[in-house]
């Protein structure tokens, strides 16, 4: 059972029994006279809940989880009036926490049972001493060990097995250690093929052989190598394997997965067949035992992908093009079909363990035309099968009761897997985490009318809404039509009848947005007032060093500086780039001559820019900026200075290249008084306020050159301008 296999893979175990559990749990007075009786005391009443009565299993069982609240089932699993502790899934290489010696898995494992005791404690419950298990590394449950390895038979049956008389005196005796074996036979590879002389003789003459005894004691060594068995994972991206073989006696499966460790099995079955069957042609026969395996193993398969292996080619081509005129072949396709599998051609040679469960008579045949298939088919789909049997489909498609018009994206898919199992077209070839996502909600979701539904605890379902015109229908009537109520009473409104996954910030929304709520508002929206700083000449600079190039003399790096605000360039021809010479040049051209207008200085992260260079700037209280690695565009007002003042400096001294750094003051004075694009002025005419005077003037005696300071009069005064 699926509450077996959730004990499986945990490191310690803990067992915890309620004393006279149904004594505990108080009667209701109004009940209680419904439990009178008479006896030689009298008329006597029970106030606690009797054993027997109608639901009261289901009442005990449903106290119990209800006292296990989260923890159920993850911690702990009640089964009426016991419980079943786990602890953690791995030793964690025994770890030990700080400072003790106690194992890091222990005290999870102490926590979980506190948490119990706990529990119990205020129930006002109590445990039954002699029969509390504190901590084990095993556990029996319904007759099965489980364990950290996997899940193994009860010792006590192993036992009964070794302790039987070998040889058997009679039938008897004989048909008593085959049905105890049988309980185990799950658990022993190769079953079939063990017990073989044993089962010759029963139902025949009876003459014991010494196969008989070998084989006796050989089932007897299998039993007791405590083989282990495995459960399925189906977080994990490994291949679950389904192997069938079919033979005229039965058919043999078993089911396991592939991990990085090995193939982990599962477990292992077979299928009698009936007098019926076993007439069958092999093609019809390999089919119908793999229809009865699958079937038998739906619960475990149905929504999940898996490997068939067979190892019958014509089984793998009946399945991939089933075009087929045999009614009940017709009818065990449909109903493979809805299942999301591939088929494996496996040698005979190759298919040991199926192979052998298909040869033994387990006295459990059930035909296949009996199964009750119609109930995972529509009923278009068993129609058109019946009506026309020469041509089935290969890929059946019904009508889903399921509107998927109204949903998109995620909620589209879970609808298509519950409305069909997880078998819809659109489903195979999903993402292994789309598989779990939905994997996981399909205990929270259901569809009722086609209609997908969200569970809402104790209270009542709620409609899924995912289509953004019903989202707005439902917004307008929860608030225009409701009094324009704000985002708690819209919310608590629609949850109870719909849901979405953003409901609370959309009703936010909505209801700011509601244009009479925004003018009959109490408050207004005043927009916060921005401080706009003015610049100033010379606050900040942007520094950075350049090389020239070699053979252009002994100082072949340039450090230049620009005023963010006008561009107006420092600079300097250094022999090295050290530190200690840019510092130098900052204290020489800039703060000598700008002093304290200067606040900030902003550098890239070469070497050059720390060290004395950032002590300077510390020890006068300069702010030393620096531009991210990631924004290098932060310094672009001098990186792009470069090229003009490189290009310009080389071309002046084409013909002087060991003297290049003393042509570097006049091409500092054409920079500055070069117009920019960006202001329509030049540096100088943004630093003094007005044009600057160049040796073009004088040579050509422009306007500029009237001679302004023989200006006496107003009459030289208006002359001078009536010339302008």
């Amino acid at each position: 059972p699926d509450y077996v296999d959730g004990f499986v893979g945990r490191v310690c175990y803990g067992l915890y029994d309620l004393m006279s559990f149904y004594d505990q749990l108080l009667l209701h007075p109004a009940s209680r006279r419904l439990t009178a009786f008479r006896s030689p005391r009298g008329h006597v009443q029970k106030t606690g809940m009797p054993q027997g009565y109608t639901n009261g299993p289901a009442v005990a069982q449903r106290t119990a989880d209800h006292i296990g609240g989260n923890d159920v089932p993850h911690n702990f699993v009640p089964f009426i009036d016991d419980y079943g502790a786990k602890g953690p899934s791995s030793h964690y290489d025994h770890e030990t926490l700080p400072g003790t010696t106690i194992r890091r898995w222990v005290y999870e494992f102490a926590i979980t049972i506190e948490r119990l005791l706990y529990r119990l404690e205020h129930a006002h419950l109590v445990v039954s001493g002699a029969k509390m298990v504190v901590i084990t590394d095993e556990i029996e449950i319904t007759g099965v060990r489980v364990g950290f390895e996997g899940k193994r038979a009860d010792p006590a049956k192993i036992d009964k097995l070794q302790a039987w008389e070998n040889p058997c005196r009679s039938q008897s005796s004989l048909r008593g250690f085959l049905g105890i074996a049988n309980f185990v036979r799950s658990f022993i590879p190769d079953f079939a093929i063990i017990d073989a002389p044993l089962r010759q003789l029963v139902g025949k003459r009876w003459k014991w052989t010494d196969a008989a005894s070998a084989a006796m004691d050989q089932l007897k060594t299998a039993a007791a190598g405590h083989h282990f068995l495995g459960v399925l994972d189906y977080t994990s991206d490994d291949d679950i394997v389904l192997s069938v073989d079919s033979s005229q006696i039965a058919v043999g499966f078993v089911l396991w997965q592939d991990r990085p460790s090995g193939r982990v099995v599962i477990l292992y079955d077979s299928i009698a067949m009936t007098e019926t069957e076993q007439r069958y042609s092999q093609p019809k026969l390999e089919l119908c035992g793999v229809y009865k395996a699958i079937r038998k193993m739906r619960y475990h398969l149905i929504g999940v992908r898996f490997i068939l292996e067979v190892d019958a080619i014509s089984l793998k081509q009946m399945l991939n093009r089933p075009d087929l005129s045999n009614p009940a072949m017709a009818r065990w396709v449909a109903h493979l079909k809805q299942y999301d599998f591939s088929v494996r051609h496996i040698p005979g040679r190759l298919h040991i363990i199926p192979d052998g469960l298909s040869r033994t008579n387990f006295h459990n045949s059930t035909p296949a035309d009996d199964e009750p298939s119609e109930g995972h088919l529509s009923a278009s789909h068993i129609l058109s099968i019946r009506s026309a049997p020469h041509s089935v489909p290969s890929s059946p498609a019904p009508d889903l009761p399921f509107y998927a018009n109204q949903y998109s994206a995620r909620f589209r898919l879970l609808g298509f897997w519950l409305a069909s199992g997880g078998t819809h077209s659109s489903l195979r070839s999903l993402p292994r985490h789309e598989r779990r996502w939905i994997r996981s909600q399909l205990a929270f979701f259901f569809l009722q009318d086609g209609r997908l539904f969200r569970r809402n605890g104790d209270g009542l379902p709620q409609l899924v809404l995912d289509d953004p015109a019903a989202r707005l229908q439902a917004l307008t009537y929860a608030h225009e039509h409701l009094g324009h109520r704000g985002r708690d009473a819209m919310a608590a409104l629609l949850l109870s009848r719909v849901w979405w996954d953003s409901l609370r910030g959309d009703c936010l929304t909505h209801a700011r947005s509601c244009a009479t709520c925004q003018l009959r508002s109490r408050s207004s929206e005043v927009e916060t007032q921005r401080f706009a700083p003015i610049p100033r000449l010379f606050e900040t600079f942007a520094l950075d060093i350049v090389d020239i190039g070699a053979n252009t003399g002994p100082r072949r790096y340039l450090v230049l500086a620009r005023d963010l605000l006008t561009g107006w360039v420092e600079g300097r021809a250094l022999p090295n780039k050290l530190a200690s010479s840019v510092a130098k040049f900052i204290e020489d051209d800039i703060l000598s001559r700008y002093g304290p207008v200067i606040r900030q200085i902003l550098t890239d992260n070469g070497p050059e820019n720390s060290a004395d260079t950032t002590a300077l700037l510390v020890r006068l209280g300069i702010r030393h900026a620096r531009i991210t690695p990631n924004h290098p565009q932060g310094n672009a007002i001098v990186e792009r200075g470069h090229a003009p003042v490189v290009e310009g400096l080389l071309k002046a001294s084409f013909d002087d290249r060991l003297r290049t750094f003393t042509y570097l003051p006049y091409i500092l004075w054409a920079d500055r008084i070069t117009t920019r694009r960006t202001t329509g002025s030049s540096p100088f005419e943004l630093v003094f306020g007005y044009t600057p005077l160049l040796p073009i003037d004088y040579d050509l005696n422009t306007f500029p050159m009237l001679a302004w300071d023989q200006v006496r009069t107003t009459g030289d005064l208006l002359a001078s301008r009536a010339r302008q």
